[in-house]
């Protein structure tokens, strides 16, 4: 078969489009990055999760858009850099998805306790546990996404103008379906499952903050309250009274901070 590129327009409004999203993706993570990692004062739990999103988002930036950019002017299904590179460029795409739905993930559990649970947040969710559940989040996902280097290949075509390669899933589907099978729930099913019941938790704790104050307040909740004010006095030292002011301060910051983050993403 004979050789088969792409039209001229085609290609024109695909490496503009192209040029354009990653102009502005890398601008856009790049100053998220160097202002967070520079800034004394930006350094929250909440931002390392941005930190680390933007991270990932680079990298699909630069593994996904210049070859794509690079496939608008070759022939249609062909791969001219080797096995090795075939199989990184997939690894890595699928890398960076599972980073940055974790990520997200991750963070919408510390802003999950820092609405639902703003005293247990206080001690809960500091930067340390952050940078460390980073870090296992982008462990867990290089090697739960290893198995993609040993699926994928390169296979030789034979055509009318010589033979070409092409990067495509190994003959067996069998292995391809089961990562994909363990991706689906892993980085869609269950992420958002647990996003989904998360933020309508928070959404029913801000719609109850809005409330005057003795709406929505019952005996269970009370009781729940002054435990919790219990436990932290005997493991702080603190008053009552200072658990309180603390109690309204971190709910206060922790709605802020929803607000911006949900703007942000």
């Amino acid at each position: 078969m004979p050789f088969y590129f792409y039209s001229i327009p085609y290609r024109i409004v695909g490496t503009l489009s192209l040029c354009l999203i990653l102009l502005i993706g890398l601008i856009g993570n790049l100053v998220v990055l160097v202002v967070v990692i520079f800034s004394p004062g930006l350094h929250t739990p909440t931002n390392c999760y941005l930190v680390s999103l933007s991270s990932s988002d680079l990298l699909v930036l630069l593994s996904t858009t210049l070859l794509m950019i690079y496939d608008l002017y070759i022939p249609y299904g062909h791969w001219n850099f080797g096995k090795t590179a075939c199989r990184l460029s997939v690894c890595v795409q699928y890398l960076t998805v599972a980073v940055s739905v974790l990520s997200i993930c991750a963070f919408s559990v510390e802003r999950w306790l820092g609405i639902c649970y703003p005293l247990k947040a206080h001690y809960m969710c500091t930067v340390n546990r952050a940078v460390r559940i980073i870090t296992g989040i982008w462990v867990f996902a290089t090697l739960h996404n290893i198995p993609w280097m040993f699926i994928i290949t390169t296979k030789t075509y034979s055509s009318v103008n010589g033979p070409f390669e092409t990067c495509v899933f190994e003959s067996e589907q069998t292995a391809s379906k089961t990562v994909y099978t363990c991706d689906f729930i892993f980085y869609y099913a269950f992420p958002l499952c647990i996003t989904v019941i998360m933020y309508a938790q928070i959404g029913w704790h801000l719609y109850r903050d809005s409330k005057p104050s003795g709406m929505f307040v019952n005996n269970n909740s009370s009781r729940a309250m002054r435990n919790e004010y219990e436990s932290v006095t005997i493991s702080t030292h603190v008053s009552h009274q200072q658990l309180y002011v603390l109690h309204t301060m971190n709910r206060m910051k922790a709605r802020k901070q929803v607000s911006r983050m949900l703007r942000t993403v």
